[in-house]
């Protein structure tokens, strides 16, 4: 059978797994051009046809975040009115064709995960999106992916997963029934909690040690300052484990280039981090819920760190810093989509097959370099 494919839409990034529809799938995290996400922009040719960011050819205008416009009216993009359902419908082409070469079939069966908070207009454009793509779709929101991805605990009931994207952070309490199926205890987002918080404190803190005012300066400056530090962000994490001595960022005028220190970048990040983390955890149903597996011998609550961000050694520092413990899960950047998979693909399973036990989520079975997957 075609594989089964989740697609996870972020801020700044589109992450995606497929599974064969089975009992027990073991889905694979879809790569493109070797990297796990991608950006989610779409580009418009001079013929006024839209293109992923995959695009190689030439672009008249693009649209960095297409899942903005989804229920709005047609916008004019390269002189051409598209909708929002579908620029994202072209942005998920890369990860439709990942999986086309990783398993020798396009998937038939697509499903969305989406944030929690959207409204119900939003989520019907988003169905109509992955309607064009596949003659079978679904919908999970993301804090039912990252239950499902949540492998249940052997010494206590819930599993706190805190997860770290480009513009929110958000918390998840995932409790377990007898039988160690998951389900959302409760759940919360910052929507100011993500990366793009830390890089506006980067680009004040840059200011402030310059002795330069940038009170006059506009929400688009803002965005272009904060996206140079993005840019660094991103290739650092890519290329090493923490911040270097120093490194160099292009700001535009008046800041212009800067040379900025690594630990002072880590100290910000982490700071600011730790006060996001503590608003999160402060909820009292995250509290009650550690308090219920605190016993004699387990004093530390579980919790599980998730998203592109969360990879930051500085976020990993922070979670510990007001949690006291936080372990990276596999892959994190693509644990909803993940888990997307793991919901749905028994759904699917032929009739003829002999159903067996579903197991849910990723194994704690220690292997070289990561935790394995079940």
């Amino acid at each position: 059978m075609p594989p089964v494919m989740a697609v996870d839409l972020g801020s700044a990034t589109i992450s995606a797994a497929a599974a064969q529809p089975s009992t027990a799938p073991d889905p694979a995290v879809l790569t493109v051009d070797g990297q796990p996400t991608y950006s989610p922009a779409t580009c418009v040719d001079n013929e006024g046809v839209p293109h992923p960011s995959t695009w190689s050819g030439t672009a008249v205008d693009h649209t960095p975040r297409p899942d903005l416009l989804l229920d709005l009216p047609p916008q004019i993009i390269g002189d051409v009115p598209l909708s929002g359902a579908t620029l994202v419908g072209v942005a998920f082409g890369p990860a439709l064709a990942a999986a086309a070469d990783h398993f020798g079939a396009e998937p038939t069966v697509l499903i969305g995960v989406h944030p929690h908070w959207w409204t119900a207009g939003k989520i019907a454009d988003y169905e109509r999106a992955l309607g064009r793509l596949t003659p079978h779709t679904a919908l999970i929101s993301w804090p039912e992916a990252i239950a499902a991805q949540t492998v249940p605990p052997a010494a206590a009931s819930h599993v706190t997963v805190l997860d770290f994207g480009a513009s929110t952070a958000s918390i998840t309490v995932v409790s377990f029934s007898r039988r160690g199926v998951p389900q959302v205890r409760f759940t919360h987002t910052d929507r100011a909690g993500g990366s793009r918080g830390v890089d506006r404190v980067i680009v004040a803190d840059t200011a402030a040690d310059a002795r330069i005012d940038l009170s006059g300066k506009d929400q688009h400056w803002w965005e272009e300052a904060a996206s140079q530090v993005a840019a660094s962000r991103h290739r650092l994490c890519t290329e090493t484990s923490s911040w270097p001595a120093t490194i160099d960022i292009e700001f535009p005028a008046p800041l212009g280039g800067r040379q900025l220190r690594g630990p002072r970048l880590r100290q910000l990040t982490t700071t600011h981090m730790q006060k996001v983390v503590a608003r999160l955890i402060t909820h009292e149903d995250v509290q009650a819920a550690w308090s219920e597996d605190r016993t004699s011998t387990t004093t530390q609550p579980l919790v599980e760190v998730t998203g592109g961000f969360g990879q930051d050694p500085s976020v990993l520092s922070a979670v510990k810093a007001e949690a006291g413990r936080a372990d990276l899960v596999p892959e994190p950047a693509s644990a909803a989509a993940f888990g997307a998979v793991l919901a749905h693909a028994p759904a699917w399973v032929p009739a003829n097959q002999k159903p067996s036990r579903f197991r849910f989520g990723r194994s704690r079975t220690a292997v070289p370099a990561e935790r394995g997957r079940s």
